[in-house]
């Protein structure tokens, strides 16, 4: 079949062994620096990673991409995803909860610049408000 490259991997010793066709020969790679082999075509790398997958924790065959980054699983990805959506909800309502807490503080002080003496329009323009909204918080 002649396939450009080909690995062994003994999961009972946890050894690996890639090897790439040259010349109609196939020679087996060198790991990098990282102990990964690189297939270069693909931009790619395979290595050995230490973890658990479906419950076992093992030595497993893994992916990484030319910059050294994990590829992940689909169970990986959907929970980082999921982890990002989360994150991004809590972002959301805090920035409401301190919008909400900000409008609060500015119809708060509504009632003391009006018994200062300020007009209505002069307190909106303060507290970036309507003159509606200083109207109808007046009384608080």
């Amino acid at each position: 079949m002649r396939i450009p490259y080909y690995g062994i991997y003994q999961v009972n010793n946890g050894r690996l062994e890639v090897y790439r066709l040259i010349d109609g020969y196939y020679q087996l790679l060198e790991l990098n620096q990282r102990g990964h082999f690189p297939i270069a075509p693909l931009g790619v790398k395979l290595g050995l990673w230490q973890g658990s997958y479906q419950n076992p924790t093992m030595l497993w065959l893994r992916w990484w991409n030319e910059e050294g980054n994990l590829l992940l699983i689909g169970d990986e990805r959907s929970e980082l995803e999921r982890l990002r959506g989360e994150q991004q909800r809590e972002r959301a309502e805090s920035a409401e909860q301190a919008r909400q807490a900000e409008f609060q503080a500015r119809r708060a002080a509504i009632p003391r610049l009006l018994g200062m003496g300020l007009s209505a329009e002069k307190v909106a323009e303060a507290l970036s408000l309507s003159v509606e909204e200083v109207r109808d918080n007046a009384g608080e």
